[in-house]
């Protein structure tokens, strides 16, 4: 294996894939986590350069937030900001889209770009998380965005394993998902 590593994103993956005779909401989380999950531990990323969020940037946040006196609210806060400088959901998932090439991306034939695409991912995903009004744009056909992430992130781990002609590869997953 390339990289001891990428064996529990690839564990997270299948489970998605694999686990369940029909497609629900669990389902889409576990795709979603595992393609976060990839950016996260594979190619990696933040906003700014960590030694300078974790010596400069955290403690002036935590500084601000020092005279709350609901400690409830304090600790939620501290142990959110340590995560601030880790890339959104959203962000990742356009990372992910130039990673396998805006071209291969467009063969989806969505119509949307690459950050409207991250932004109804996220929103779907919050969406199935608080189950309350969603945020538009949302996937509606949970079919399809199923579909799409199996297709971005096959391809990603082809990229990643250097397997070649991605192109071709491309499009018999846009065939065999009925993308075509």
């Amino acid at each position: 294996m390339k990289d001891e590593k990428i064996i529990y994103i690839l564990a997270g993956y299948f489970s998605s894939v694999f686990e369940s005779k029909s497609i629900d909401e669990l389902i889409i989380f576990k795709l979603i986590q595992s393609l976060e999950c990839f950016h996260r531990e594979v190619l990696t990323g933040n906003y700014v350069d960590t030694f300078i969020f974790e010596s400069q940037t955290y403690p002036k946040i935590i500084e601000a937030i020092k005279d709350v006196n609901d400690i409830s609210f304090k600790e939620s806060m501290t142990n959110r900001m340590k995560y601030l400088n880790e890339y959104s959901l959203k962000k990742r998932i356009t990372l992910l889209i130039e990673y396998i090439g805006e071209d291969i991306y467009s063969m989806l034939n969505n119509g949307i770009t690459k950050q409207q695409y991250a932004t109804c991912v996220a929103n779907t995903r919050n969406h199935y998380t608080h189950l309350g009004q969603p945020k538009t744009p949302y996937a509606k056909d949970i079919l399809r965005l199923y579909k799409e992430l199996n297709y971005i992130f096959i391809l990603i781990l082809c990229k990643y394993l250097e397997i070649d002609n991605l192109i071709e590869i491309a499009k018999r997953l846009l065939k065999f998902y009925g993308f075509d």
